[in-house]
């Protein structure tokens, strides 16, 4: 991912037609409108800089993606990014005004995400959100669509897993605590070990 101001405005001259666009402090880019991204784009299927906010929609579908870390934090209408090589959601934007399509992508995690949708969510079966789905009634071959999610369970599912990774980590924090390694130098012998030596006496 691309790191200084002048390499993002040296690879967006590439392309043309963003003069509009916004570098902002923090390097995140900003859009004012609708953004339709070619794969010719992407950083080997990647995103090559940080998206802040799309004004309208974005569609990034059919561009081989591989990854959704610099996607942007708010796309205020839909989100489609179907028909990529995605296998998690990680990355995804924050909020997303409109629906958030990910079809025909080989999604098996939602990933470590905090986002929250304003209509509806998309895509193939995901382990995580298949107790709140509903099966499409559309579903077929072609457009390969197994779950959609409506939006209130969508985002209470997303808080959900947010809670559970959170008490994890605590979890994990105290029982690092509980088994951190035997420093010989400061605690001196383990009592098993004063113990034998002690037998030992007994034996002479």
């Amino acid at each position: 991912m691309l790191k200084t101001k002048e390499e993002i405005e040296k690879y967006m001259e590439r392309f043309g037609g963003m003069d509009d666009w916004t570098i902002n402090e923090n390097l995140d880019v900003d859009v004012p409108g609708n953004t339709r991204l070619q794969t010719s784009f992407f950083l080997n299927g990647e995103f090559p800089f940080q998206f802040g906010t799309i004004d309208g929609w974005l569609d990034c579908s059919n561009c081989l993606l591989k990854s959704l870390i610099g996607a942007p934090h708010t796309v205020r209408g839909d989100f489609g990014c179907s028909n990529n090589q995605l296998i998690s959601l990680e990355g995804a934007p924050r909020y997303v005004g409109g629906y958030f399509n990910c079809k025909k992508n080989p999604i098996s995690t939602i990933g470590h995400i905090e986002t929250s949708i304003a209509t509806v969510f998309i895509g193939p079966e995901i382990p995580e959100l298949t107790s709140v789905a509903t099966q499409n009634p559309y579903s077929d071959s072609l457009t390969n669509i197994s779950m959609v999610v409506d939006a209130e369970s969508f985002n209470s599912k997303v808080a959900e897993l947010k809670i559970i990774r959170e008490e994890k980590a605590l979890i994990e924090a105290q029982l690092a605590k509980l088994v951190e390694p035997y420093d010989r130098a400061k605690e001196g012998p383990l009592p098993s070990e004063k113990a034998s030596k002690s037998k030992m006496k007994h034996k002479i």
